[in-house]
């Protein structure tokens, strides 16, 4: 994986965290990150570095003072898309993305965003379909995804089965 926006991508704590304790996070994906059995403050010295110097200034700015409702209406998109055909949210969905029940915790605002609304800008030939997300329907739906992982588990979307 290119690394050119990983501090755009990934919050410090998770890098720090992910150099300490590496594992899988796409399990279809067979190439793995290797453990470099960092000290936590070579650890932490890498994440200062990444989540400074490797970043998209347009993703940075990302305004994350979501609502409740935009949350509420990202839970309900999820759902509506299907998106638990692919992810896992605690032990309910799929297995070809990534599992997000930590997102919140793992990945910024401003990069779920971007994400979500034009995924082979990032990564050609991802198997992340593009909706063709309006503004408000992408910011919905990152509210939703940036509230997964801060306390406890994470809430099955309106309509999918547990």
């Amino acid at each position: 994986m290119p690394l050119d926006l990983i501090g755009s991508q990934l919050t410090r704590d998770y890098i720090a965290s992910y150099l300490l304790n590496p594992g899988a996070v796409r399990v279809s994906v067979e190439a793995r990150m290797p453990v470099f059995y960092m000290q936590p403050d070579e650890a932490n010295t890498f994440a200062d570095y990444l989540s400074t110097v490797f970043l998209d200034d347009s993703m940075e700015g990302y305004d994350a003072n979501f609502t409740a409702a935009e949350a509420r209406r990202g839970q309900e998109l999820y759902g509506q898309l299907g998106c638990a055909a692919c992810h896992q949210l605690g032990t309910a969905g799929g297995y070809v993305g990534p599992e997000l029940s930590t997102t919140g915790t793992r990945l910024k605002p401003g990069w779920i965003a971007a994400w979500l609304t034009t995924p082979t800008l990032y990564r050609p030939g991802t198997l992340q379909p593009d909706y063709g997300l309006s503004g408000a329907d992408a910011r919905a739906l990152t509210a939703y995804l940036s509230s997964l992982g801060h306390g406890g588990q994470a809430n099955a979307p309106a309509g999918a089965a547990r």
